[in-house]
């Protein structure tokens, strides 16, 4: 053999082995994408929670399922976890993205990324039970106790609140470790007399707890006692900027062809934010 044949079966062979390995590194020979670690709240139907066989659910989930099939340089995975490690696990680096209808607030954005789009709007009312008609609206909770979670921005509203009001209603903090559901049986016990709730949140209530009746404080004008609302986003770890750009344009996307209002319908019932407009 001469030496250029010799020189030219070599490179043959060394193009056939590179082409093996890369194959063999990718599985399929297509490059897969970034992997993005994303954090889900685990108890707080609708929006994010396991259901019994341990598989993750709810509307965050699933807009954050439709971002990741228009983002092929990432690969989104998920974890399930408590509210009250949710934050920290962000700020400690094991997650990229956590969700938990996280409204914007100055704590926050000095120590995480928000994006420019929303992808709902997190409406919170003073909620009672049905058989209660001395509370009407947060000006009639003089002398009643109000279950808020800790470091929520209903939180901070009912601080704001007895700051300006001093003794206008006894906050009670707390640390959501169990279902939604449990927490207010509060409620039924007498251990609180309203709370910070959505309207999602009361309809799980009442359907996991059929005897255990919600409603809305409502005024003597039938004006419903909405007590915070507020656009909601994913929560970026610092690091994440390039990130935050795809996830936006993501869900512009998503806003603008309807698949977002379609999953409202699926996870929600209907749609409570038309964002085709």
């Amino acid at each position: 053999m001469n030496k250029k044949v010799f020189t030219a079966a070599v490179l043959a062979l060394a193009v056939l082995f590179a082409a093996g390995c890369s194959k063999k590194d990718t599985g399929s020979g297509a490059a897969k994408g970034k992997k993005v670690a994303i954090g889900i709240i685990n108890a707080y139907p609708p929006f994010g929670y396991t259901d019994e066989a341990g598989n993750i659910q709810g509307y965050d989930y699933q807009v954050l399922r439709a971002v990741d099939e228009l983002l092929p340089d990432y690969e989104f995975e998920y974890e399930s976890v408590q509210w009250a490690t949710l934050i920290t696990s962000l700020r400690e680096g094991h997650f990229d993205i956590v969700t938990s209808q996280l409204e914007k607030n100055p704590e926050r954005e000095e120590q995480f990324l928000f994006g420019e789009e929303q992808f709902f709007d997190f409406a919170s009312y003073l909620v009672i039970l049905s058989g209660n008609d001395s509370i009407t609206d947060i000006a009639s909770m003089k002398g009643k106790r109000l279950g808020v979670v800790t470091g929520t921005n209903q939180h901070a509203f009912a601080q704001e609140y007895l700051a300006a009001n001093p003794g206008a209603f006894e906050a009670v903090p707390y640390t959501s470790t169990s279902t939604f559901q449990s927490i207010y049986l509060n409620l039924s016990t007498g251990e609180w007399d309203a709370s910070f709730a959505t309207k999602f949140e009361m309809a799980s209530v009442m359907e996991a707890y059929p005897d255990i009746s919600l409603k809305v404080a409502t005024n003597t004008d039938g004006e419903e006692a909405l007590l915070t609302s507020q656009p909601t986003y994913f929560l970026f770890n610092k690091s994440q900027g390039d990130l935050v750009k795809a996830v936006d344009g993501a869900l512009a996307a998503l806003k603008s062809s309807g698949k977002l209002n379609e999953i409202q319908v699926q996870e929600l019932g209907e749609v409570y934010m038309d964002f085709t407009r």
